[in-house]
């Protein structure tokens, strides 16, 4: 009895860990410069059952910055874009990814293949100017930027038009 009840155990126990998912992470090539874009593909294989999928991705993966992470067509496939400002070897940690399965309340976690990358320092001139690794980047306006001035205006209006009144 106790023989036929671990057999089971096993049997189910076996079935229930059966990973839904399956990602894998790559890159085009495998030594970058120091300071440039790193991107890394993660493309995901799925069961029908998965409702949806997407990366829990915070700032940084290791010593790696996160700069965009992009959703690329319908299929489970996506762009991680990071860079670096450490030279050498460099070692990517796997990339967690969350999802719900179809009548499944809970979510479950996934993660992608570990890679490890070459990142090439830049040649220094001794003689030349120093110059930066890259140009700064712009970024865009967004609504929080414009809510405080709007805000401002809002109750210089209201003021305005009860010392009018």
């Amino acid at each position: 009895m106790m023989r036929t009840t671990f057999f089971l155990f096993l049997l189910f126990s076996n079935t229930m860990v059966a990973q839904e998912v399956r990602l894998t992470a790559k890159t085009e090539i495998d030594t970058f410069r120091l300071g440039g874009w790193i991107d890394v593909q993660v493309e995901g294989k799925t069961d029908a059952a998965i409702d949806t999928i997407g990366p829990v991705v915070k700032d940084s993966l290791g010593l790696l910055e996160v700069v965009k992470v992009e959703r690329m067509g319908a299929e489970p496939k996506w762009l991680v874009r990071l860079t670096t400002i450490d030279s050498g070897k460099v070692f990517l940690p796997p990339i967690e990814f969350a999802y719900k399965v179809k009548g499944d309340t809970g979510k479950h976690k996934a993660y992608s293949n570990s890679l490890l990358l070459n990142i090439a320092g830049v040649a220094i001139d001794p003689k030349g100017d120093i110059k930066d690794i890259k140009p700064p980047m712009s970024a865009p306006w967004l609504f929080e930027d414009f809510l405080p001035y709007l805000i401002a205006l809002i109750i210089l209006a209201v003021l305005g038009g009860g010392v009018y009144y």
